[in-house]
């Protein structure tokens, strides 16, 4: 360890027989008093166990590299969900909050209004376009009590945002050419942003991208659907696209390093224990159909979920067993292990943001 440190013998004078001896009582006394103390300590409960997928489960390839098994952690429990309302009836485009237990349909309106939102530990992104002669596009960051913050100016059209769960950054993607992840000639960018200033960290194609251990160059990659970790929020995932094949890649904000795992994955959303991520997987061909699937993360293998229809959204979880997304205009919940089927879970509703 960097922090162990060898002790030196050999004072003057004492003989190296009288050294040996203090040194073996020392480290017996020492044994004895951390003994003690371990058993003076209260030992932590045990986390529960996680369950393996059930319905429509299917092992991937061998991820190209993988690192570290995930630490499963306990996150709080869901408060409210904040989303795009879309009712057109009432207050259509603005952020809005309900009880994320159910109590009460009725739903808060903020008076923020934005076309993509996200929410964690007191901070939130908002992407908005802004129409006039020529349309732009900024990131607006938010309080708990949706006051703006800051302004960044975006490159074009607001499809993706995330926040992570710490509140200390957050991403941004937009299409700079296209206007879907189905268009051959699409074109991506998805900016890091520091939440305490609103000041971007810059464009995920700034960063080193590794695969088989070697640095991945190439002037095609586009990066969308950023998800932090619940426990490091400097760890992220993200979707890479190169040669028309996706990829789920691990990023590191400090190191500004992205490491290749796996194919076939897109718009990754990590469960609030860090073990799984939900994701969209292409299931026909290029331009194909979306279906969603949640990845475990330790063993790699993929569960396809009960929702059939083409879904075209970034998921986010309302828990460790529910994944919510966006079909329509309406937000629907599934079960993460591929049993039950969808069911409405807010109706006109759009990107959902579960607050812990």
């Amino acid at each position: 360890m960097d922090n162990e440190r060898q002790g030196r013998a050999g004072r003057r004078g004492v003989s190296p027989v009288a050294v040996f001896a203090l040194i073996v009582g020392a480290a017996v006394l020492i044994a004895v008093g951390y003994v003690a103390l371990a058993a003076m300590r209260p030992r932590p409960a045990p986390l529960a166990p996680t369950s393996r997928p059930a319905a429509g489960a299917t092992a991937t390839p061998t991820a190209t590299e993988v690192p570290s098994t995930p630490s499963a952690t306990i996150a709080p429990a869901p408060t409210e969900i904040v989303f795009q309302n879309v009712d057109r009836e009432s207050g259509y485009a603005q952020v809005a909050t309900v009880p994320a237990d159910g109590t009460g349909s009725e739903r808060t309106l903020t008076g923020l209004t934005c076309e993509r939102v996200h929410f964690a530990s007191g901070r939130g992104v908002c992407l908005v376009p802004e129409y006039g002669l020529v349309t732009t596009y900024k990131a607006i960051t938010f309080d708990a009590d949706f006051q703006p913050l800051h302004e960044i100016e975006l490159a074009g059209a607001p499809t993706r945002t995330r926040v992570s769960p710490d509140g200390r950054y957050g991403a941004a993607t937009v299409f700079v050419f296209g206007h879907s992840y189905a268009d051959a000639t699409f074109s991506t960018q998805t900016l890091l942003i520091d939440m305490a200033t609103g000041e971007s960290m810059g464009d995920m194609e700034e960063f080193t991208t590794v695969r088989d251990g070697e640095t991945w160059l190439s002037e095609d990659f586009n990066f969308w659907g950023v998800t932090f970790s619940p426990t490091d929020s400097s760890v992220f995932y993200a979707t890479l696209r190169s040669a028309e094949q996706t990829y789920l890649v691990r990023g590191d904000v400090e190191e500004r390093t992205l490491t290749v795992l796996t194919q076939n994955v897109e718009c990754p959303s990590l469960s609030p224990d860090g073990t799984r991520v939900a994701f969209k997987k292409l299931t026909e061909g290029l331009i194909g159909q979306w279906r969603l699937h949640v990845l475990d993360l330790d063993t790699m293998q993929e569960t396809a979920l009960a929702e059939t229809r083409n879904i075209d959204d970034q998921a986010e979880w309302l828990d460790n067993d529910t994944v919510l997304y966006a079909e329509g205009e309406n937000i629907w919940s599934v079960p993460a292990d591929g049993s039950g089927a969808p069911e409405l879970f807010i109706a006109d509703g759009l990107s959902p943001a579960v607050v812990r």
